[in-house]
């Protein structure tokens, strides 16, 4: 949580969030300590990380504990559809899979390196958008597996970048199921526009 951007703040403040953590308040802290000159600053601050240097309190207003980047995938993104109806049937329906996937039934795209170090180098088995009249359910849903048996936790956020534009997911909003081998992050991507330029490339960062 960011430091507040107005009125009075103490060194106790600045060494909890540099620290990242409420037990080390009232702990030995100075000015010069690597992490709290290592905080990323607020907007329109500036926090000079030289040990030493001239450093203000105020420089500290709305400064917050860096983001950490615990796994970062490229995917390159490929397209598959499935139609689904019969010969008498006019009305076919689809799912169309959009991104990255290993299982036989898709098979689309690439991925460079697939394995999560988050939870420990096991295999990313797909990252794809589905779009369907077949099963509505899977609608701009956005699935992302891994392999073996994890808990639902150790990352908080996958940003999916293309260009200059986003896309964010929380772990916390997603719906998260453990299968036989193993477990998937599910979300609805409203826009419905994530991994879906074919061949396009997308950096996926986990934090």
């Amino acid at each position: 949580m960011a430091l507040q951007t107005s009125g009075s703040i103490s060194l106790n403040q600045i060494h909890v969030e540099a620290s990242n953590s409420a037990t080390q308040s009232g702990s030995t802290v100075s000015l010069n300590d690597s992490d709290v000159r290592g905080l990323t600053a607020g907007a329109g601050k500036t926090i000079d990380n030289t040990a030493g240097s001239a450093i203000d309190f105020s420089d500290f207003y709305g400064a917050s504990y860096p983001i950490q980047n615990l796994d970062q995938q490229t995917v390159t993104a490929g397209f598959k559809q499935l139609t689904y109806g019969t010969r008498t049937n006019p009305y076919q329906t689809y799912t169309n899979y959009y991104g990255w996937s290993a299982s036989t039934l898709e098979n689309i795209g690439s991925i460079a390196d697939g394995t999560f170090n988050v939870k420990g180098g096991y295999t990313i088995r797909n990252l794809f958008l589905n779009k369907s009249t077949a099963n509505t359910t899977l609608h701009n849903k956005l699935s992302f597996e891994v392999s073996g048996t994890h808990a639902n936790s150790q990352w908080t956020t996958l940003t999916i970048t293309k260009g200059s534009t986003t896309w964010t997911f929380s772990r916390a909003s997603a719906t998260f199921n453990q299968y036989t081998g193993f477990v998937r992050w599910r979300w609805t991507d409203s826009t419905g526009t994530v991994l879906t330029v074919n061949g396009g490339t997308y950096v996926c960062t986990f934090t």
